[in-house]
Formats: structure tokens, sequence, C-alpha cells
């Protein structure tokens, strides 16, 4: 009886395995890109026609090839990039040996090289894999590889494709990964009838070019934590999309699409923009070649972490320490000129005070009345450069009488408006409609949102309190009754849980929870357990900052909005003026609880067009 298993041809093969590494056009120039740049290419075409399908053109100055390299090139696991024990040690981007062979099989083919040391080039055309005879070429040093009628070769799958305008989509997105990742190659683009020209230059400058944001909007990061080392720039919270398009990734100079940093990212975010909004970050990652495996997909876009947690509480700590430093500067309505990137930390003014403390009100009654701490001194950034002799006849000089008796509340009432002139967000004038509390600063009007405002400076505080992990013992304690998965999930987090303020104990009739956290005291045990309880059932967390971030802020976010005041409730001046101060000295006071905006500056210029006058 005959075999009924044979051996595929190499053509056949080739095609096969196309499947998996050229999905659309966009797959061909990605690989071309990663060739060039580990020719150590300083200059780089891009030409494409009809969405890709009709051409493609990627034309280099690297290294280029001889015509033995040349041929070896398009056949099948043949590379320069590896060695045979390197597999868990590759720094260049391509390694498999596999594109070319799987381009040239599916589509019509040429490549032409020449390297510094030949006196001219070679050419070698391929159509469905079928090699033609090498030919000598006239050509500048580095590469060119131009693939016609992609797809050509295996008809199924150009009912795939979609439109040309979805295709340039895709290719835009690779695009500007490598963009991004390479500011000193420079690159030409010839996409149909459109040219661009990115020159080589630094990072920040390349972000501005390509995605067309100005890094002011966004922070330069740079920290180490243990062996991963994290650099790039992140958006300021007021700066969010519906998608997370503009979050790119690089591991070891690799861009990579990850899941679970992007996930991470957003965390880090949680409750400083809206609910399903996403940051903009450029963040490259710098980790042990030995504890990340590139070797994932032919497509090479995927990586698996040796230690996926360590790469989370990474990011986390990274973006939200950060954060946090950037919040107690986000009051500052206009950022520091500066001529220069290099600086990247001094971006924005750094004059913030620390937060002060904030007594929490104490039930919903209490709304009417405000924080019981006198108005807070500030010194007038260098920045707005208000001087005290400055011309304020403007604002009224005195307090009106109807102010001066004002009962519900400790705070000092200020003798003249003067006193609190010249701050960041300014003088308060009063609130439209029992709504939106207007002031006046050196460059012109705010809107202040006092329910926001607000209820961000008792979440602050709220969180504040927390770190300090007082807990509320609870007498008697509460007996959980748990299922058996239940329970099991409880002694992997019983630590975690102690961390943050939940301390379990495990006694003959099973695990009794013997306090709270302090600043939850006002929720019944019961209630708070059971809603932790199902989030530790659905969720993984890796660390007590990530518990907390994650299930718990949100929960004292929540917290935080019922308790503070509502739009509608009327603000004396001086409610208004404590309001404004304790803004001014709350980190992330320029959002609220849920990522919105808290207030707004109109400023003389945009005013003056108000009146179709000049500013």
């Amino acid at each position: 009886m005959s075999s009924i298993i044979r051996l595929l041809e190499p053509a056949l093969i080739n095609r096969i395995a196309a499947g998996e590494v050229i999905e659309r056009p966009t797959s061909v120039i990605k690989e071309l890109l990663e060739n060039s740049l580990d020719a150590q290419a300083s200059e780089i075409h891009v030409t494409v026609r009809g969405g890709g399908q009709s051409l493609m053109r990627v034309q280099d100055n690297g290294h280029g090839m001889n015509e033995e390299d040349l041929i070896l090139s398009v056949q099948r696991h043949t590379t320069s990039k590896l060695a045979h024990s390197d597999l868990w040690n590759i720094h260049t981007f391509g390694f498999r040996g596999e594109a070319l062979a799987s381009i040239t099989s599916i589509s019509k083919t040429t490549l032409t090289s020449k390297t510094k040391d030949q006196p001219h080039g070679w050419s070698l055309h391929s159509e469905g894999g079928s090699l033609e005879a090498l030919k000598p070429a006239r050509c500048e040093l580095g590469t060119c590889i131009e693939i016609r009628d992609l797809f050509f070769a295996t008809p199924a799958r150009l009912k795939f494709l979609r439109s040309p305008a979805q295709e340039y989509r895709h290719l835009n997105g690779c695009l500007e990964r490598f963009l991004l990742l390479n500011p000193q190659v420079q690159f030409f683009l010839h996409l149909d009838e459109k040219q661009k020209v990115f020159k080589a230059t630094s990072l920040e400058h390349r972000i501005k070019a390509v995605l067309n944001v100005a890094v002011l909007e966004g922070f330069w990061l740079e920290e180490t934590v243990h062996d991963i080392h994290i650099t790039g720039w992140a958006s300021l919270p007021g700066a969010h999309r519906r998608q997370a398009d503009r979050i790119f990734l690089y591991v070891n100079q690799r861009p990579v699409d990850d899941r679970m940093m992007i996930h991470t990212i957003r965390s880090a975010y949680h409750d400083l923009i809206p609910k399903d909004r996403y940051p903009w970050a450029i963040l490259f990652l710098t980790i042990p070649y030995v504890d990340v495996d590139v070797n994932v997909h032919p497509a090479k876009t995927q990586v698996r972490f040796k230690s996926p947690q360590d790469i989370r509480a990474a990011l986390l700590t990274t973006l939200r320490k950060v954060l946090f430093e950037q919040g107690k500067k986000s009051i500052s309505i206009y950022p520091k000129p500066t001529s220069s990137f290099s600086s990247a930390p001094d971006l924005l003014p750094s004059r913030m005070g620390e937060v002060g403390k904030f007594p929490l009100i104490a039930s919903p009654s209490d709304r009417g009345t405000f924080l019981e701490t006198p108005p807070l001194s500030v010194c007038v950034p260098p920045a707005f450069g208000l001087k005290e002799s400055d011309n304020l006849d403007f604002i009224p000089q005195e307090v009106p009488a109807s102010f001066k008796h004002f009962t519900g509340s400790k705070l000092s009432c200020p003798s003249s408006l003067k006193e609190f002139q010249g701050t960041d967000l300014g003088t308060p004038l009063g609130q439209i409609h029992n709504r939106y509390i207007v002031a006046v600063n050196s460059h012109g009007l705010v809107v202040i949102d006092p329910h926001g405002a607000h209820e961000r400076i008792l979440y602050e505080e709220m969180k504040r309190q927390w770190k300090s992990f007082d807990v509320q013992f609870l007498i008697p304690p509460l007996v959980l009754s748990l299922t058996e998965q239940e329970k099991s999930v409880v002694e992997a987090h019983i630590s975690t849980l102690a961390e943050v303020g939940f301390p379990l104990e495990y006694q003959k009739d099973g695990f009794v929870l013997k306090g709270i956290p302090a600043v939850l005291h006002e929720h019944a045990p019961q209630a708070l357990w059971e809603s932790l309880l199902h989030h530790l059932t659905q969720d993984e967390f890796s660390s007590a900052q990530e518990l907390q971030q994650n299930l718990l802020h949100p929960m004292l976010a929540h917290w935080a909005c019922r308790k503070s005041i509502f739009l509608g409730d009327a603000l004396s001046l001086e409610e208004m003026n404590a309001l404004l101060r304790a803004m001014e000295r709350t980190p992330h006071s320029a959002q609220c609880n849920h990522g919105r905006k808290v207030y707004c500056l109109f400023s003389m210029a945009h005013i003056a067009t108000w009146f179709d006058r000049d500013p």
C-alpha cells in the first residue's frame, strides 16, 4: 500500500506560511521596514499605491546585500540576525527568516541591493515564488524591495482585503509605530498622491509631527523598578481619547500589542479620566532579554513576559507616581514657557503647597457648609506675573455686608477681596444660578464646577487617610460564610487584604473579618465585604496597591461624590473662596472623581473675540 503522506512543495509551504506572516498590505510594509532598520538605514522611502494591492516599495540606505545574500534572503528560514543559541537574546526586529520567502510566494517582487564594497548592485525578480536569474543593476547603497499585485498567486485572499481607504488606515497605524520608535531616521512617505517627509529629529518633535499633539499636553517619565526601565511620554488627564489607538508600546525597542499593558495604563488613570476613555502614551520598556519571549507569533507583535505581574506593577507604580506629581501642579492654568524639551519634568510650574488636612463632611445634612479651614495664603507663581502694584480696581474692594455675618462655618471672613487676589484660580465673584462659580484672575474668567471640585477634595483626603492604614476593629468580628472556592480566593489574598485594612483570621468555624479601614467606618461591614469578595473572585490583583486602585478607590470616589456639595447649593463668597483655595492645594483638582473637567478658563484674548475686538 502506497503512503498517503507526502512532502509539500517549497512554494506551497511558503504560501501557507504567508497566511500567518502576511495578513494584509500593512504586514508587508512592517516586515520591510524592520529589515531596513535592522540594516542600520538612516533614510527610508515608502511608496504605496492602491492601498498596497497594486504597488508597495521600500527603499533604504542601509548596509545592502551582495549577490549571494540576495538569493539566500528569499529562501525560507534564512537570516543574518540569529545564531544557533541566541533565541533568548534577540536584539533585532527580524529573526525567523520567513518574511521575504512568504512575500515573494504571493506577489511579483523585485529586490535590488548594493553594498559599499561592490562596484554595482544586483537585482532579483520573483513571481509567485518562481525566481528569475540574478542581474547586475545600477543603484545606490542600500536595498530597494518592490512588490506588485499582492496575493495574485492566492486569489482567495484578495476577497478579504478591504477598501484602499481602510487599508491605508491600517498602514498609517503601522507607520506611526515606526516613526515614533525611530525619530533619528528620516522617512519619505508617498501614499498615492500624498507625500510627506519626516526629518530626523528628537522624540518630542516627532510626537508633535506624527500625533499632532504637543508634548506640553503630556509629561515625560523615566523610572527603573527592579530590572524594568521605563521611559516615554504620557498625556495629562485632560487629554484623553475614545480608543486606545494612541497608546504605543515598545519592549526592548520592539513595537508590541499587549492588552495587559494597555489595561494597566488605563488603570493608572482610573480616577482621572472618564470611564471608557484612554490616555495617549508612548512608552519604552527595557527589560532583560531572558525575561521576555518574542517568538510567540510570526507577526512578532506579541510577547510573553516571564513575570507579567512585575511588568504590571512597574507600569502602575511609575505612572501613578508621575501623575501624582503632575496632579499637584494641575491647578496652574498656564505652563511655563520653555525653548527646549531637554528638561521634560519641568514643563509645568512647580508651585504647589502640601495637601492640607480637611475634615470630611459628616452627613448629607452638612452639605450646606464647607471646610472648616481658614483660607490658604498662596504665593503668585512666576507664570502669572501678577504684582501687588497691579491695578485691580475692576474687583470690588469690600465684601458685601450680607457676607460678613456668615454662619454655619468657621471660615474667617476676609475684610477685603484683595486678600485672595493673585492666586491661580483667582477671586470668586459669585455663582451662576446657584450652580457654577465664576472667578477672575490676571488672565481672564475662570468658571468652576463646585460639585466636581468638592468631590475631588474629599476623595483625595480619603485616599490620604487610607494610606495611614488605620483600622476600625469590629466588635464582635464579622463571621464570614464562604464557599470552598471563596475560601481558596481569600486564602490567596489574606496578606494583601490585611495590607489594605481588612484583617482576617481563621477560626474553627471559618474566616472572620476583624476590622475594616477606618475611612470606611460608615459602611455596613457585611455589604462592604460582599462587594469586596465579588471583585476578588472576578478579577485578578497582584498587589495591595492594585487592589486599592482598581477596587477600593472607586468605592471612595463614589462615597465622596455622595458627600460633596450639589449643583444648586447656594454658596457664600467665603465658601467659594475656601473651595478655590482648597483646590489649589489638592492633587488632580483639575478633574473630578469621574475624570470630567472641573474648571475652564476664558482668557482675555478669547473674551475679546466675543465682541469682535482684537485681543
